[in-house]
């Protein structure tokens, strides 16, 4: 399929490209990677590219994470897709999570700047991406002291942000509630394997 997308559609299903790529990307290297750029600039639909946006964050190298990044606000992507790029290095470890937290607050006015005259929705799919896999109170206190900073630039988003806040903070209470009970014991599931045998 990777060498000729085209004429080798039929390969590799659309239902399994993602996690395939997914798959080979969180095991292989730069080189994978390459093959995945080639890709995407060889096919001509919109669905075949955000196969490849939806993948090319799963690479578990840090500086390939890092382009990965840095390719979305480049240019090659369109404004409308480019977020699906850093969903895809948030979603692929906790690791790329707070990279790509991290890199919306160091490059927030050029991902502002691309978005400012386009729909609300990009920045809060940006937003999203860059946020919803938390779940402490203090990094929902981080969060809402960067937005609250630079609030005149997100006054469209003001919605996403609460709720954002909100699902961290909801799910920071649940996670500590679990942390209270036996199901963090050892013991537990020693007892619960026994059971079942």
């Amino acid at each position: 399929y990777v060498e000729d997308p085209l004429a080798n559609a039929q390969v590799l299903p659309d239902e399994y490209r993602v996690p395939i790529f997914q798959a080979v990307l969180k095991t292989g290297s730069a080189s994978e990677r390459t093959k995945l750029l080639d890709v995407y600039r060889k096919v001509v639909t919109n669905v075949d590219q955000k196969q490849v946006f939806q993948a090319i964050g799963f690479s578990p190298d840090m500086p390939l994470k890092k382009e990965s990044l840095q390719w979305a606000i480049s240019g090659e992507v369109k404004i409308q897709d480019f977020y699906i790029v850093m969903g895809s290095v948030s979603a692929s470890s906790k690791a790329g999570l707070d990279m790509m937290w991290e890199f919306l607050k160091s490059d927030f006015d050029a991902i502002h700047g691309m978005v400012k005259n386009a729909s609300p929705s990009i920045m809060d799919s940006v937003i999203g991406a860059a946020t919803s896999g938390y779940c402490s109170a203090e990094k929902a206190d981080e969060i809402e002291k960067f937005f609250e900073a630079n609030n005149k630039k997100l006054s469209s988003n003001k919605r996403t942000i609460s709720q954002v806040l909100e699902d961290i903070r909801t799910n920071a209470k649940f996670l500590g509630r679990a942390l209270e009970t036996d199901l963090v014991k050892p013991k537990f599931w020693d007892e619960l394997r026994a059971s079942s045998v």
